[in-house]
C-alpha cells in the first residue's frame, strides 16, 4: 500500500472510530435512562474493538488483493501498464546502463510480494477476529445497533473508495489506450477499482437485505 493509500486508510478509520464512538455514547445514554447503570459493559467495549479490528484488517487485505490484481494486469497487458521501472538501492554505478525491462520486471515482483504479505497477514487477522466475534455474539446480536453501524460504516468506506478510484481508473485507462499516454500507468488505480467495486456491491446488497427484513418484520 502506498502513501496515498495509507493516508486514505487513516482518514477513513478516524471517521469510523468517531462514528462508532458516537454510537457507543448513544447506547450508553439509552442504557443509563433504562436504569442499567452508568458504566459501559465490557461486552460492548469488546464488540466495538472487534468491529474496528475487522475494518482495519479488511482494509489491509483489500490493499493486498489490489496489489495482486495490479500484478495480474501487468502480466496480462505488460508490466508498463501497471508499474514504473524499479531499480536496486543503492543505485548501480554511473557507467552501468539502466534497462527499463529489468526495472519493470523487478517492480512486478515487488508488487507481488507486497500483495502476498498484505493479503496474507490481513486475512489471518481478519479470520481470527471473525472467529472471536462469532464465538462471542449470541444469535441475532449482530443485527443490533452496533452491528448495523458496522455495516453502514463499511458501506460508507467502500462507497467513498468507489467514488475516488473508479473515475480515476477509467480516465487513465482510456488515456493509456486511446491517447497512448504512458506517463501514468493505469494498472494501479484500475486494480483498486476492480477490488473495491465488488465489495461495495455486496455490502449494498446486504444493507438492502437488512432494510427489507426490517420492513417485513414491521409489516408482519
Amino acid at each position: 500500500m502506498d502513501v496515498d493509500g495509507i493516508v486514505m486508510l487513516i482518514v477513513l478509520l478516524i471517521f469510523v472510530v468517531g462514528g462508532i464512538a458516537a454510537g457507543g455514547i448513544v447506547g450508553f445514554i439509552v442504557r443509563g435512562r433504562a436504569g442499567d447503570g452508568g458504566m459501559l459493559p465490557w461486552r460492548f467495549l469488546l464488540r466495538v474493538y472487534l468491529y474496528l479490528a475487522l475494518i482495519a484488517s479488511l482494509m489491509v487485505t483489500v490493499g493486498g488483493l489490489a496489489e495482486l490484481v495490479r500484478a495480474a494486469l501487468g502480466v496480462a497487458l505488460g508490466e508498463g501498464f501497471s508499474y514504473y521501472p524499479s531499480y536496486p538501492t543503492p543505485a548501480p554505478a554511473p557507467d552501468t546502463p539502466l534497462v527499463p525491462e529489468e526495472g519493470l520486471r523487478r517492480a512486478l515482483w515487488e508488487g507481488v510480494l507486497r500483495g502476498i504479505t498484505s493479503c496474507g497477514i490481513g486475512s489471518l487477522v481478519l479470520g481470527a477476529h471473525l472467529w472471536v466475534r462469532r464465538r462471542l455474539e449470541v444469535p441475532g446480536e449482530g443485527r443490533d445497533v452496533l452491528g448495523r453501524a458496522y455495516l453502514v460504516f463499511l458501506l460508507l468506506i467502500f462507497s467513498v473508495l468507489v467514488l475516488v478510484t473508479l473515475p480515476f481508473a477509467l480516465y487513465h485507462t482510456l488515456r493509456f489506450f486511446l491517447l497512448d499516454a504512458r506517463d501514468v500507468p493505469p494498472g494501479e488505480p484500475l486494480a483498486r477499482a476492480m477490488t473495491v467495486l465488488p465489495l461495495w456491491v455486496w455490502l449494498l446488497y446486504r444493507a438492502v437485505g437488512v432494510l427489507r427484513g426490517e420492513g417485513q418484520a414491521q409489516g408482519g
